[in-house]
């Protein structure tokens, strides 16, 4: 945002679509302050962002951007109906062996073609 054209209207509406729908407080920091919590400052309408606007202003040599703090409320997550999978019903199937597969003794192997690869005794 150009710091000319600055407004908390705009602001707002920025925070909005990046996903701050709701919010308790907005601070701005004054990078001249060395502490954190000595730097943040109210951001509640035109009057604070006019004053940051200033202080930013006269420090320009600084920094060319301001930062904007956000304290914002937790989405309480809504329970959606979680969706259960199908019970599946279990289905044995048995394999009938013909009576010529049982019958003969072939020492395992079902062809003639497997004798060839049978390991010497």
């Amino acid at each position: 945002m150009d710091i000319d054209f600055v407004n908390y209207g705009d602001l707002v509406k920025l925070l909005e679509s990046i996903g701050f729908n709701k919010f308790k407080k907005l601070k701005w920091y004054d990078f001249v302050e060395d502490v954190l919590e000595r730097g943040l400052h109210p951001l509640n309408g035109d009057v604070h962002i006019n004053e940051m606007c200033e202080h930013l202003m006269r420090n320009i040599g600084l920094v060319n951007e301001f930062h904007v703090y956000v304290e914002h409320e937790v989405d309480v997550p809504i329970p959606a109906e979680v969706e259960r999978e199908p019970e599946v019903e279990e289905v044995v199937v048995e394999k009938v062996l013909s009576s010529s597969s049982s019958s003969t003794d072939d020492g395992g192997y079902e062809s003639a073609d497997d004798e060839l690869y049978k390991p010497p005794l």
